[in-house]
């Protein structure tokens, strides 16, 4: 067995090493989808009861509590779930039938979200930026830095996606820089 001995030397270097991560989840969230481009069953409308996971990571812990993240201060999340995904229909913005769907819509015969890619892909990658938004709109007001490093979405107990920067990464980056990241042409279609 190693054992690591603490100096001067390599403290601050260990203890940038260490992070504590909390994990807070929603489940059952029914809501349909389809993926036009597939030329399987994918491209029918099909729904599953989705599930979210996301990774909290913050550069401190809460005074008091030694939270990362107080869950009761997440109603605003649980609410924006509740409207993209709570009986919903999902569909890609580059759908050929969107009009169609936007007359059924119309009709409510369904309750449309239009996103840039419905997959559990891109779904994953769209809370992580729409969280990490929040986050930073929360932290200009003066509140904590809180990020949100990894999210996952499940669309039954054998499919998920997951979509995440290294919480190294995440605590050291500004969000422009992070933007930028996400931005990346090897990321630009989820």
């Amino acid at each position: 067995m190693t054992v690591l001995k603490l100096d001067n030397s390599n403290h601050k270097r260990v203890m940038k090493m260490v992070s504590v991560v909390s994990t807070k989840s929603f489940f059952n969230y029914p809501c349909s989808h389809r993926q036009w481009a597939d030329k399987g069953h994918c491209q029918y409308l099909h729904g599953y009861s989705r599930s979210f996971h996301f990774h909290f990571v913050s550069d401190s812990l809460q005074e008091g509590t030694g939270w990362v993240q107080d869950f009761g201060d997440l109603k605003w999340l649980k609410k924006h779930l509740d409207e993209m995904f709570d009986h919903t229909t999902l569909i890609s913005s580059k759908d050929p039938h969107l009009v169609t769907l936007k007359n059924m819509h119309s009709l409510n015969i369904i309750n449309l979200r239009i996103m840039k890619n419905p997959s559990m892909e891109g779904t994953a990658k769209y809370l992580f930026e729409w969280i990490n938004r929040e986050f930073e709109f929360s932290k200009l007001k003066g509140n904590r830095f809180v990020r949100c490093f990894k999210v996952e979405v499940r669309e039954n107990e054998k499919n998920s996606a997951i979509f995440e920067l290294p919480k190294e990464a995440i605590l050291k980056l500004d969000w422009e820089q992070i933007e930028t990241l996400l931005s990346d042409v090897a990321y630009k279609d989820i």
